[in-house]
Formats: structure tokens, sequence, C-alpha cells
């Protein structure tokens, strides 16, 4: 059965095999539900962290910190993995979010702008997040451009619709909008 109408939260999962009336197995295991936008429902994704010299250390402990809501804790922690690996994508998107959340916009094009010509489908993430970072810079032409290109590429959805409308809103075009 579908999980999509389940609340983010933790549950358990009992399964019983019955042959002719009779329990032959039977299991359980826990899953969460998160509302977390980078991890596809109702999959979990866990890592071992490597070393601490590794730059995916400090990242790993940097998503933590950030999405447990402690900003100012993972703020050196994702920067010191990206200044290590800057041209690792995943570096990047992590660092731009957390700039995203603490209004550091002009940092974020400078991250991800490169990585829009590098590649022919850049991902999602890295396309609303830019986006986002154009539309407050009030550089909307590009952040429409960015928005539409995840349109292209990903298929229309609420977020990028409302981005798209608040950007020609913005520009005083409100029939496109």
């Amino acid at each position: 059965f579908s999980l999509a109408d389940f609340l983010p939260a933790h549950y358990q999962i009992q399964v019983s095999l019955v042959v002719n009336g009779q329990e032959v197995f039977s299991d359980s295991d826990n899953f969460d539900i998160t509302h977390s936008e980078v991890i596809a429902r109702p999959w979990i994704h866990t890592k071992q962290l490597p070393p601490p010299q590794d730059p995916v250390y400090t990242y790993q402990i940097g998503s933590q910190l950030f999405h447990s809501g402690r900003i100012r804790e993972a703020r050196p922690c994702l920067e010191d993995a990206f200044n290590k690996r800057p041209e690792f994508l995943p570096f990047a998107i992590a660092l731009s979010r957390l700039y995203l959340r603490t209004g550091e916009y002009s940092k974020i094009e400078s991250i991800l702008g490169p990585f829009l010509g590098r590649v022919e489908r850049p991902t999602y993430d890295l396309l609303f997040i830019m986006g986002q970072a154009y539309q407050k810079l009030g550089k909307l032409d590009r952040a429409i451009d960015v928005f539409n290109r995840a349109v292209d590429s990903y298929g229309s959805n609420f977020y990028l619709l409302n981005k798209i409308g608040e950007c020609y809103f913005q520009l005083g075009r409100p029939k496109e909008a």
C-alpha cells in the first residue's frame, strides 16, 4: 500500500507470512517518513562517516547540523568541505542552501553559477536554489530563466510555478504571473 498519505513520523512495519493458517515467518523493522525534499519518500539514506580529515566528514556533520536547525554550527563544517573540494556539487549545494537560509544570496551566485554551464542537465536542487538566489538578488529575468530550465528538465510543480509567478509579479507583469 502507498505511504503517500502517511504523516512524517517514525513508524514500525511488521510482516508475517502465513501458510495454511500457520505463521511460518514474522519480522519487523523501523522506518521514517520525512518532510525533507532531499530524501525521496519513503527511502532512508545513511552513510558511514569517513576519517575526520576527509571533507566528506565535515560535509556530513555540517549537513546533520543544518537539518537539525543548528545553522551557526553547520556553517564552518560546510564551508570547510566546500573550500577543500569546490568542484564537488553536493558540497556546493549544501553550502548554498545554508547561505539561502542566512540571506547571503551573492555568495550562492558565485558558488553555483559555475555549475550552471558545466552540465547539460543541472540537478533540480542546483536550479531551484540558484533561481531563488537570483530572485532575492533582484535578477528576476535570470531567475525566470533558471526556474524555466528546471521546468523543462524536471516538469512543472507548485514550487517552480509559484516562483516564476512571483518573479513576473515583481517585474510588474501580472498577466504572465
